[in-house]
């Protein structure tokens, strides 16, 4: 199904830069399998161009694979069988403490 959303998006002069968008993407459960590679590509540029993930060097397809497996969650959206991002859930911390805290993360391609 699509849903239109406003967006507002400053590059385009028409409008005043709003417009009405039609998106249609699937959100689903990602399958480490299938989906590691591109979930892989997409967190790259984020190890190598920023400071945002803390890592010295981007995980491979296997360790992404990996660490999918560990999440609590992990959902990516897609477009037309295209992986457009991910979001995942995973244990904040060890200590019983924090047994139910979360780490949320976001990750879209650009």
């Amino acid at each position: 199904m699509c849903h239109p959303i406003s967006l507002r998006l400053p590059d385009i002069s028409s409008a005043g830069g709003c417009g009405l968008w039609f998106v249609c993407m699937l959100i689903r459960d990602a399958d480490p399998q299938r989906d590691a590679n591109a979930c892989a590509a997409i967190y790259a540029p984020y190890v190598f161009d920023s400071v945002v993930s803390f890592e010295e060097r981007p995980p491979t397809a296997e360790e992404t694979a990996d660490r999918m497996r560990t999440a609590y969650a992990w959902v990516l959206a897609e477009h037309e069988g295209v992986t457009l991002g991910y979001a995942y859930g995973s244990r904040h911390r060890e200590r019983a403490a924090y047994r139910w805290a979360a780490d949320v993360t976001v990750y879209i391609d650009s």
